[in-house]
Protein backbone atom coordinates (compact mmCIF):
# COMPACT_ATOMS: atom_id res chain seq x y z
CA UNK A 1 0.00 0.00 0.00
CA UNK A 2 3.00 2.30 0.23
CA UNK A 3 2.45 2.94 3.95
CA UNK A 4 5.25 2.57 6.50
CA UNK A 5 4.23 1.07 9.83
CA UNK A 6 6.09 1.90 13.02
CA UNK A 7 5.79 0.56 16.54
CA UNK A 8 4.11 3.00 18.90
CA UNK A 9 6.50 2.81 21.85
CA UNK A 10 4.50 5.15 24.11
CA UNK A 11 1.37 2.99 23.93
CA UNK A 12 3.19 -0.35 24.02
CA UNK A 13 3.08 -1.65 27.58
CA UNK A 14 3.22 -4.64 29.88
CA UNK A 15 0.86 -4.90 32.83
CA UNK A 16 0.63 -7.17 35.84
CA UNK A 17 -2.43 -7.09 38.05
CA UNK A 18 -3.60 -8.96 41.14
CA UNK A 19 -6.41 -8.51 43.66
CA UNK A 20 -7.19 -10.24 46.94
CA UNK A 21 -10.52 -9.64 48.71
CA UNK A 22 -11.87 -10.91 52.02
CA UNK A 23 -15.30 -10.16 53.45
CA UNK A 24 -17.36 -10.95 56.51
CA UNK A 25 -20.94 -9.98 57.27
CA UNK A 26 -22.85 -9.72 60.51
CA UNK A 27 -26.62 -9.44 60.24
CA UNK A 28 -29.68 -9.95 62.37
CA UNK A 29 -33.24 -8.96 63.23
CA UNK A 30 -35.10 -8.02 66.40
CA UNK A 31 -38.87 -8.14 66.79
CA UNK A 32 -41.14 -6.96 69.60
CA UNK A 33 -44.88 -6.69 69.04
CA UNK A 34 -45.33 -4.44 66.00
CA UNK A 35 -41.69 -3.30 66.03
CA UNK A 36 -39.12 -4.95 63.78
CA UNK A 37 -35.45 -3.99 63.49
CA UNK A 38 -32.99 -5.40 60.98
CA UNK A 39 -29.33 -4.67 60.42
CA UNK A 40 -26.41 -5.80 58.30
CA UNK A 41 -22.75 -5.01 58.78
CA UNK A 42 -20.57 -6.26 55.91
CA UNK A 43 -16.84 -5.67 56.23
CA UNK A 44 -14.50 -6.07 53.27
CA UNK A 45 -10.73 -5.80 52.85
CA UNK A 46 -9.43 -5.46 49.30
CA UNK A 47 -5.72 -5.63 48.49
CA UNK A 48 -4.68 -5.00 44.90
CA UNK A 49 -1.73 -3.93 42.83
CA UNK A 50 -0.96 -3.03 39.23
CA UNK A 51 2.35 -2.54 37.49
CA UNK A 52 2.59 -0.82 34.12
CA UNK A 53 5.81 -0.76 32.10
CA UNK A 54 6.16 1.38 28.98
CA UNK A 55 9.15 3.11 27.38
CA UNK A 56 11.40 1.46 29.98
CA UNK A 57 9.57 3.12 32.91
CA UNK A 58 7.60 1.04 35.42
CA UNK A 59 4.78 2.48 37.51
CA UNK A 60 3.30 0.51 40.39
CA UNK A 61 0.00 1.15 42.14
CA UNK A 62 -0.55 -0.79 45.33
CA UNK A 63 -3.28 -0.23 47.89
CA UNK A 64 -5.30 -1.87 50.61
CA UNK A 65 -8.86 -0.69 51.15
CA UNK A 66 -11.19 -1.39 54.05
CA UNK A 67 -14.86 -0.89 53.25
CA UNK A 68 -17.86 -0.95 55.56
CA UNK A 69 -21.31 -0.97 53.94
CA UNK A 70 -23.93 -1.05 56.69
CA UNK A 71 -27.66 -1.52 56.19
CA UNK A 72 -30.37 -0.80 58.73
CA UNK A 73 -34.15 -0.79 58.76
CA UNK A 74 -37.01 -0.32 61.16
CA UNK A 75 -40.69 -1.17 60.79
CA UNK A 76 -43.37 0.04 63.16
CA UNK A 77 -46.80 -1.17 62.19
CA UNK A 78 -47.47 0.05 58.67
CA UNK A 79 -44.49 2.43 58.55
CA UNK A 80 -40.93 1.49 57.56
CA UNK A 81 -37.63 3.28 57.00
CA UNK A 82 -34.28 1.97 55.79
CA UNK A 83 -30.72 3.09 55.09
CA UNK A 84 -27.68 1.58 53.39
CA UNK A 85 -24.21 2.72 52.42
CA UNK A 86 -22.45 1.50 49.27
CA UNK A 87 -18.76 1.96 48.47
CA UNK A 88 -17.44 1.98 44.89
CA UNK A 89 -13.68 1.76 44.36
CA UNK A 90 -12.13 3.36 41.27
CA UNK A 91 -10.68 1.03 38.67
CA UNK A 92 -7.05 0.54 39.61
CA UNK A 93 -5.92 1.28 36.03
CA UNK A 94 -7.40 4.77 36.46
CA UNK A 95 -4.89 5.44 39.25
CA UNK A 96 -1.89 5.25 36.93
CA UNK A 97 -0.23 8.56 36.05
CA UNK A 98 -0.17 7.91 32.29
CA UNK A 99 -1.60 9.31 29.05
CA UNK A 100 -2.97 6.86 26.51
CA UNK A 101 -2.65 8.35 23.02
CA UNK A 102 -3.21 5.18 20.99
CA UNK A 103 -5.96 7.01 19.10
CA UNK A 104 -4.60 10.33 17.85
CA UNK A 105 -7.83 12.30 18.44
CA UNK A 106 -8.63 10.90 21.88
CA UNK A 107 -6.32 11.10 24.89
CA UNK A 108 -7.11 9.19 28.08
CA UNK A 109 -5.28 10.35 31.21
CA UNK A 110 -4.95 8.58 34.53
CA UNK A 111 -5.63 10.21 37.89
CA UNK A 112 -3.65 9.03 40.94
CA UNK A 113 -5.76 11.28 43.19
CA UNK A 114 -9.07 9.42 42.69
CA UNK A 115 -11.02 8.52 45.83
CA UNK A 116 -13.74 5.89 46.38
CA UNK A 117 -17.36 6.95 45.85
CA UNK A 118 -19.93 6.57 48.62
CA UNK A 119 -23.67 6.26 48.03
CA UNK A 120 -26.01 6.96 50.93
CA UNK A 121 -29.45 5.47 50.20
CA UNK A 122 -32.50 6.26 52.31
CA UNK A 123 -36.01 4.92 51.81
CA UNK A 124 -39.28 5.08 53.71
CA UNK A 125 -42.80 3.94 53.18
CA UNK A 126 -46.30 3.59 54.57
CA UNK A 127 -48.96 1.09 53.55
CA UNK A 128 -52.53 0.37 54.60
CA UNK A 129 -54.95 -2.31 53.42
CA UNK A 130 -58.68 -2.97 53.84
CA UNK A 131 -59.22 -6.44 52.32
CA UNK A 132 -63.00 -6.27 52.70
CA UNK A 133 -63.13 -3.53 50.05
CA UNK A 134 -59.91 -4.41 48.23
CA UNK A 135 -58.76 -0.97 49.29
CA UNK A 136 -55.12 -0.07 49.71
CA UNK A 137 -52.88 2.94 50.11
CA UNK A 138 -49.12 3.00 49.57
CA UNK A 139 -46.80 5.96 50.05
CA UNK A 140 -43.05 5.66 49.54
CA UNK A 141 -40.02 7.90 49.11
CA UNK A 142 -36.35 7.22 48.43
CA UNK A 143 -33.19 9.20 47.84
CA UNK A 144 -29.53 8.65 47.00
CA UNK A 145 -26.71 11.04 47.83
CA UNK A 146 -23.40 10.22 46.15
CA UNK A 147 -20.15 11.50 47.62
CA UNK A 148 -17.06 11.66 45.38
CA UNK A 149 -18.92 10.16 42.41
CA UNK A 150 -16.44 9.20 39.69
CA UNK A 151 -17.15 10.80 36.31
CA UNK A 152 -15.23 11.62 33.16
CA UNK A 153 -13.90 15.16 32.82
CA UNK A 154 -13.74 16.16 29.16
CA UNK A 155 -11.78 18.81 27.28
CA UNK A 156 -12.04 19.47 23.55
CA UNK A 157 -9.32 21.41 21.74
CA UNK A 158 -10.85 23.24 18.76
CA UNK A 159 -7.42 23.84 17.21
CA UNK A 160 -6.31 20.19 17.12
CA UNK A 161 -9.72 18.43 17.39
CA UNK A 162 -8.27 16.36 20.22
CA UNK A 163 -10.57 15.22 23.03
CA UNK A 164 -8.98 14.57 26.43
CA UNK A 165 -10.67 12.47 29.12
CA UNK A 166 -9.79 11.95 32.77
CA UNK A 167 -11.77 10.40 35.61
CA UNK A 168 -12.50 12.86 38.41
CA UNK A 169 -14.37 12.86 41.72
CA UNK A 170 -17.45 15.08 41.66
CA UNK A 171 -19.66 16.42 44.44
CA UNK A 172 -23.33 17.42 44.46
CA UNK A 173 -24.86 14.36 42.76
CA UNK A 174 -28.17 13.12 44.15
CA UNK A 175 -31.64 11.93 43.18
CA UNK A 176 -34.93 11.49 44.98
CA UNK A 177 -38.35 10.08 44.19
CA UNK A 178 -41.77 9.82 45.79
CA UNK A 179 -44.63 7.47 44.96
CA UNK A 180 -48.28 7.64 46.03
CA UNK A 181 -50.71 4.89 45.05
CA UNK A 182 -54.31 4.16 45.99
CA UNK A 183 -56.79 1.54 44.92
CA UNK A 184 -60.15 0.06 45.76
CA UNK A 185 -62.98 -1.98 44.33
CA UNK A 186 -66.27 -0.26 43.45
CA UNK A 187 -68.52 -3.31 43.34
CA UNK A 188 -69.10 -6.18 45.74
CA UNK A 189 -67.76 -8.71 43.25
CA UNK A 190 -64.54 -6.67 43.08
CA UNK A 191 -64.52 -6.67 39.29
CA UNK A 192 -64.33 -2.91 38.92
CA UNK A 193 -61.20 -1.44 40.46
CA UNK A 194 -59.73 2.05 40.60
CA UNK A 195 -55.98 2.33 41.25
CA UNK A 196 -54.22 5.58 40.28
CA UNK A 197 -50.52 6.08 41.03
CA UNK A 198 -48.49 9.28 41.05
CA UNK A 199 -44.69 9.35 40.86
CA UNK A 200 -42.41 12.35 41.38
CA UNK A 201 -38.68 12.16 40.61
CA UNK A 202 -35.89 14.69 41.05
CA UNK A 203 -32.19 14.49 40.15
CA UNK A 204 -29.14 16.70 40.33
CA UNK A 205 -26.07 15.68 38.34
CA UNK A 206 -22.68 17.41 38.25
CA UNK A 207 -20.23 16.87 35.40
CA UNK A 208 -17.19 18.34 33.64
CA UNK A 209 -16.79 19.75 30.18
CA UNK A 210 -14.34 22.44 29.04
CA UNK A 211 -13.27 24.10 25.83
CA UNK A 212 -9.49 24.25 25.50
CA UNK A 213 -9.77 27.49 23.49
CA UNK A 214 -11.33 29.30 26.45
CA UNK A 215 -8.77 31.08 28.67
CA UNK A 216 -10.87 30.33 31.76
CA UNK A 217 -11.08 26.58 31.17
CA UNK A 218 -9.11 24.17 33.32
CA UNK A 219 -6.82 22.08 31.13
CA UNK A 220 -6.51 18.36 31.71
Amino acid sequence: TGLDWALNQHNTYKKEYATDAHSIKLEGTFEYRNLRLRYGMPFRIVSRYLTDTREGITQRVQEQRFTFSPTAGISIGKFNVGYNLQTSLPEIRELLDISDTSYSLVVRKGNPDLHPAYTHALNMGYSKNRPAHSEWLKISASSNIIQHEIKDAYTFDRNTSVSTYQSRNTEGNWWASANVGYGRAFDKAKRLNFSPTTVYAFAHSVGFVTDASSPTSEQL
